[in-house]
């Protein structure tokens, strides 16, 4: 018996697959095969009755389906217009009692500039408390001399 001796030539070989030959049809096969689906699809399209066309259009339709879902859309859009109505009907209330405020060509103006001065001066008053019960760390500590949370805030004492 004779050892075949392994080389990596052999090994190479070995390992890469054979190619599988391309078949080159002849060119009128593929026109052959164009008439005969054509000559399948006009006996489908001929045996049918138009009773067969009307149950597959009926399984096909979806008018009932687009109606309930332009419903259902509008539906689930509903709470975003209200929100947006709600929205547009308070600057439309704040514009006119603006208008109304701001009117400076009554009889007396200085009263409605007193007004809005006092207005103003009266939100700012109750911005700064709220600001200050905010930042009052004060009731948080056990002892208010020690307390690492003091109640000064940019160095100057919050009071009430």
């Amino acid at each position: 018996m004779k050892k075949i001796k392994k080389t990596k030539a052999n090994k190479i070989k070995a390992a890469v697959p054979k190619r599988k030959k391309i078949r080159q049809y002849e060119a009128h096969y593929l026109p052959l095969a164009l008439v005969a689906l054509l000559l399948v699809e006009g006996f489908f399209g001929t045996a049918i009755h138009a009773s067969d066309w009307k149950q597959g259009l009926a399984v096909l339709d979806i008018s009932q389906t687009v109606a309930q879902t332009s419903s259902d859309v509008a539906m689930t859009l509903r709470p975003v217009g209200d929100g947006y109505n709600g929205v547009e009907q308070f600057y439309q209330v704040a514009a006119t009692q603006m208008a109304q405020l701001l009117d400076l060509s009554q009889n007396n103006p200085i009263d409605q500039v007193a007004l809005i001065g006092s207005s103003v001066n009266e939100f700012y008053q109750q911005a700064a408390t709220q600001m200050a019960s905010m930042l009052d760390f004060s009731a948080n500590s056990s002892s208010s001399s020690n307390s690492p949370w003091s109640s000064r805030v940019a160095g100057s004492s919050i009071s009430r």
